[in-house]
């Protein structure tokens, strides 16, 4: 009896780290369901501004570049596969036309979209086709 209350109890507590977790949702993805709980916000920029914050900071402690790289000082930002010139590009992009949002580490860029020298890593934006 007290084998199966243990067991029970065990299994709504996994049960329920799970649907916690589930709530909280990727640190490093935000998805268009996210968004449409924010039917103020207009931009890309705005979403992630409230949304995920943390894509915007950067941390470059112990980064050591050969002295000729060309290096960007912010995340790269990629909409739709195509590098974009300005991280605040993301201001141009629709919310509503966001299917989702991700930031990748220099090694995922490399490894996903085949990119090299995206030292700070990359937000990564897939958006509805339109018309």
């Amino acid at each position: 009896m007290i084998h199966r209350l243990a067991m029970a109890v065990a299994f709504v507590a996994l049960v329920g780290a799970q649907l916690v977790a589930a709530q909280k949702g990727d640190p490093k993805r935000i998805t268009a369901e996210d968004i449409a709980k924010y039917p103020d916000l207009v931009t890309a920029d705005e979403v992630v501004q409230r949304i995920r914050p943390n894509f915007f900071r950067v941390v470059a402690s112990n980064l050591v570049l050969p002295s000729h790289a060309e290096v960007r000082t912010e995340r790269s930002l990629f909409v739709d596969g195509i590098l974009q010139d300005r991280l605040s590009d993301l201001r141009e992009v629709l919310a509503k036309n966001v299917v989702e949002i991700r930031l990748m580490s220099e090694v995922e860029v490399g490894l996903l979209l085949g990119k090299e020298g995206h030292v700070f890593g990359a937000i990564v934006v897939k958006t509805r086709k339109t018309e």
